[in-house]
């Protein structure tokens, strides 16, 4: 049976601040119009644990200016060859003065096991006078056979969501978890797949049998990284013995004021 977890929770709440939608001036909007009609929301550099044949679900924030999708509208994810890309929809329409936003989503399978870079998968969307595309960011991805992973360590809750950007992109995250084994387990390291632009600091926590306990650790990412999704590894030793199990995700997100939007998108 599939498994299936939602990277993001309706995104675009969470990216367009709640001032947004009332008090705020007009968008003086002159992008160019072959360009710019639709904005497709595509800065993120993600780094996922994952099972093979597990559902990720991707949401992307699409910005519609001048009314341009509407019910013929096609839209299409390409250039990922490493599985499966299928329920593709736009939904969670909301119309604001400046422009109406939807949430492209998808759902992501890989289907062999192993690591993967990502840096070139992009949204497409047609509409009945232009075709727009984006690229969806950088993603790096390691695929676990689900027998690698072990069910001594569970993760029953945690932080799910950061909603700001600090200064030093610094981040005090948390899990909730369980030892489910009739040995010590000894938590020896939170594990992204890259350490280019995200690491995680992490101080190693013995866990007694069945305990359950919070264990902190700090993410920081480059001051390249706007948007970003983790769902890391977590490595223990019981018994002399090395296990593994999958993080849930984490989500962190710079929220978009009209202004940032305005000038994202004449920046790109």
């Amino acid at each position: 049976m599939k498994k299936s977890y939602k990277i993001f929770l309706t995104i675009i709440s969470v990216l367009l601040l709640p001032g947004l939608i009332t008090g705020c001036k007009k968008l003086d909007y002159n992008g160019d119009e072959n360009n710019y009609n639709v904005y497709i929301y595509g800065k993120w550099d993600n780094d996922i644990s994952v099972l093979k044949n597990e559902d990720i679900i991707i949401q992307v924030p699409i910005y519609d200016f001048n009314h341009k999708i509407d019910d013929d509208t096609s839209i299409s994810i390409q250039n990922f060859d490493d599985g499966e890309i299928y329920n593709i929809e736009l939904n969670n329409k909301q119309e604001f003065p400046e422009f109406t936003s939807y949430t492209l989503q998808f759902n992501m399978l890989f289907n062999t096991t192993g690591r993967f870079k990502l840096d070139d998968i992009e949204a497409v969307i047609t509409t009945a006078s232009d075709t727009y595309s984006a690229n969806l960011g950088n993603y790096s991805v390691t695929v676990y056979d689900e027998n690698s992973v072990s069910d001594d360590i569970e993760i029953v809750g945690g932080i799910s969501l950061v909603e700001a950007i600090n200064e030093d992109n610094t981040y005090s995250l948390s899990y909730t978890v369980k030892n489910n084994s009739n040995n010590d387990i000894l938590l020896e390291k939170i594990n992204l797949n890259s350490s280019d632009k995200l690491s995680i600091d992490f101080d190693s926590v013995n866990l007694c049998p069945n305990e359950e306990r919070d264990i902190d650790f700090t993410l920081t990412l480059d001051k390249s990284v706007s948007n970003s999704i983790i769902k890391p590894s977590i490595i223990g030793k019981s018994n002399g013995k090395t296990i593994e199990t999958l993080g849930t995700s984490i989500l962190v997100v710079d929220p978009v004021s009209i202004e940032k939007l305005y000038e994202l998108i004449n920046t790109n």
